[in-house]
C-alpha cells in the first residue's frame, strides 16, 4: 500500500509540474539602435537564437538564454557586436484557449558582452566597452499550437560605453515549444 501511495504521489507531482512547465527554443530578428553623443546611428537587422522555459499558468515567469548579434551604422560605418542575453520576463495570459493563446510580458534582461567594438570616425571614437548591460523588455506574444510569435521592445537602462547612452530596439521572435 505504501509503494502504491508513493507511486501515485510521484505521478501526481510529475503531472502537475509538466503541466506548469514549457520548454522550447526560439530565434529572432532584431533592429537595435545606439543612442550616441553628438552623432547619428541607424539600426540594421541582427539576429538571435536561444532556449526558453515558461513556468506557471495564467501568470508565468519566462527565463531564457540567447546569443545575439546586433548590427548598427554609426555615421555610415557598419558595426557589429555580440551579446549573451538572459531575460527574466513575467507574463500574463490574456487568452488561453487551446490551441491559441495571447500573452503580455515584461522584465529585466542582463546582457553580457561577448564581442565589443571600437569604432573611430571623424566625429570621435565610439566604444561598446561594458561587460554587463541592463535592459528592460516588454511586449506581447501569440501562441498557436506549439509555435509562438513574440514582439518586444528593448530599452537600455545603463550606458554600454563612454559615449553611448543606451541600446534600444525592436525584436520579432519565433519560437517552438518542445514540451
Amino acid at each position: 500500500m505504501k509503494k502504491f501511495l508513493l507511486l501515485f504521489l510521484t505521478c501526481c507531482i510529475v503531472s502537475i509540474a509538466s503541466a506548469q512547465l514549457k520548454l522550447g527554443f526560439h530565434s529572432s530578428w532584431n533592429s537595435v539602435k545606439l543612442d550616441l553623443d553628438n552623432i547619428n546611428s541607424s539600426s540594421h537587422s541582427g539576429y538571435s537564437f536561444g532556449l526558453y522555459a515558461r513556468i506557471g499558468g495564467k501568470f508565468y515567469i519566462e527565463p531564457s538564454l540567447n546569443y545575439t548579434v546586433n548590427k548598427v551604422k554609426i555615421d555610415g560605418h557598419s558595426v557589429k557586436f555580440k551579446t549573451t542575453d538572459v531575460p527574466l520576463l513575467v507574463g500574463y495570459r490574456l487568452i488561453n484557449f487551446s490551441p491559441i493563446g495571447l500573452r503580455i510580458f515584461a522584465g529585466p534582461e542582463l546582457s553580457f558582452t561577448v564581442d565589443k567594438f571600437k569604432e573611430t570616425i571623424e566625429a570621435g571614437t565610439y566604444r561598446y566597452s561594458e561587460d554587463l548591460v541592463w535592459n528592460l523588455k516588454a511586449g506581447a506574444g501569440l501562441d498557436l499550437f506549439r509555435f509562438s510569435l513574440n514582439l518586444y521592445y528593448k530599452y537600455g537602462l545603463n550606458k554600454p560605453g563612454p559615449s553611448i547612452k543606451r541600446v534600444s530596439g525592436v525584436i520579432l521572435e519565433l519560437g517552438f515549444r518542445i514540451f
